[in-house]
């Protein structure tokens, strides 16, 4: 005897509704592995960062809460977020600063960010020092590549790629000298130039955007590795800062800022009211902004 299926009030057989069912687990399990694959699965757990901390690879937290007064160096490592992401402190891929020139020598410029997941950023170039009291300050380093992929972010304080500032002269006064060579890009440079100018997120050269050959992101994968469609992956900082020249009187030349790095912010919301940059570095001539990317 055929079998007969019950016909809910609704009009809908048992097996169909069996079959509606499974297609909503269906649906609702892709959903979940979108999640995963954009925001991570969690498995570092609710974490709150309550003391300066320094990454060591990409982190995968449930629920990230960053202390006020406190700072997350993600140090050119990847951050992911399943739930919440809350930053009352600070979330930091940024420069460092070049040194004062002293009456001895010219000014350290500011030591590269080390690569991690992610690439380095250039250091900043050392302020000239020739001269028994006016020597240059030393540039900043570039900003580097910060990467948070959290499915909602509160963002009460600061998350940045800025570049460092530029050293003093030996003799700082109010106003700024002349600022030495701009140091040496990344190749290629997903950041700014330092020092005066140079790409925006792009190569070294006039600010413009890339070659259209080069197209721009077209997945979220694409963006998460930094990977042009028609180039390896771009996982470069910015440039660092040219080093003060030495002045004939007081005081040496400042040292040029670090080129700003580049924040890419992938979410589903985003609120609050702090900041999130990738400036150029101050100095006698400022680095040139990176680029802040979100989706």
């Amino acid at each position: 005897m055929p079998y007969t299926p019950t016909v809910w009030t609704n009009g809908v057989t048992a097996l169909e509704q069996i079959a509606m069912n499974n297609l909503e687990i269906q649906y609702d399990q892709a959903w979940a592995d979108i999640g995963r694959a954009i925001y991570g699965d969690g498995s570092d757990g609710d974490v709150v960062i309550a003391g300066d901390t320094n990454l060591a690879r990409d982190m995968f937290y449930d629920d990230l809460t960053i202390d006020v007064t406190f700072t997350l160096f993600t140090k050119g490592y990847r951050v992911f977020v399943k739930g919440i992401l809350t930053v009352n402190g600070t979330i930091s891929q940024r420069g460092n600063d070049g040194l004062p020139g002293t009456a001895l020598e010219g000014g350290a410029g500011g030591a590269a960010l080390a690569s991690g997941s992610l690439g380095a950023s250039a250091a900043g170039g050392k302020g000239q020092g020739n001269n028994t009291n006016y020597n240059g300050g030393g540039g900043g380093s570039g900003g580097g590549l910060l990467i948070i992929q959290a499915k909602s972010i509160v963002n009460n304080s600061v998350i940045t790629a800025n570049g460092g500032d530029g050293g003093a002269g030996s003799v700082p006064v109010a106003t700024a000298g002349t600022a030495g060579a701009v140091g040496a890009a990344s190749s290629p440079s997903l950041g700014g130039n330092g020092g005066g100018g140079g790409g925006v997120c792009y190569n070294g050269g006039a600010a413009t955007p890339s070659a259209a050959s080069e197209g721009g992101f077209r997945s979220l994968p694409a963006a998460t590795l930094l990977r042009l469609p028609s180039s390896a992956a771009v996982l470069l900082g910015a440039a660092g800062g040219g080093g003060g020249l030495v002045a004939g009187v007081s005081p040496g030349n400042q040292g040029g800022g670090g080129g700003g790095g580049c924040l890419f912010l992938a979410y589903n919301t985003y609120t609050g009211a702090g900041t999130k940059t990738a400036n150029g570095g101050a100095g006698a001539v400022a680095g040139a902004a990176g680029i802040v990317v979100e989706v």
